[in-house]
């Protein structure tokens, strides 16, 4: 993981912790793994918004947003297990942004 100077300095701002499963999805959105699961730094909470689908770039409504301390590299295909105070705590990410500054990258959002 690669993470800036700030991000260190701002861990105590991500309470929650998200596992993350790389994997790919078919196009019925059965998830296969492809490696370990790792747990995550976040911070979690709920939030509508339009997003752009990474999956068919149609413009869809989403109602969680997770943003990750650090860079991770994380792909929209993985499978998010969020904490147990999201129903469903599994949702599909709609899109992954990576977020940069002179420093380089220092977070990443998830959008559900």
């Amino acid at each position: 993981m690669k993470t800036s100077p700030i991000v260190d300095d701002l861990l105590d701002l991500f309470p929650d912790e998200v596992l993350i499963t790389p994997g790919t999805r078919n196009s019925f959105g059965e998830f296969n793994a492809t490696g370990p699961a790792v747990i995550r730094k976040a911070h979690v909470f709920g939030q509508i918004r339009q997003t752009r689908s990474q999956w068919d770039g149609l413009m869809k409504t989403t109602t969680i947003t997770a943003i990750l301390a650090g860079d991770f590299s994380t792909l929209v295909s993985a499978r998010f297990t969020l904490p147990s105070r999201f129903v469903p705590n599994q949702p599909i990410a709609v899109a992954v942004a990576k977020h940069t500054d002179d420093n380089g990258p220092h977070h990443e959002t998830v959008y559900f």
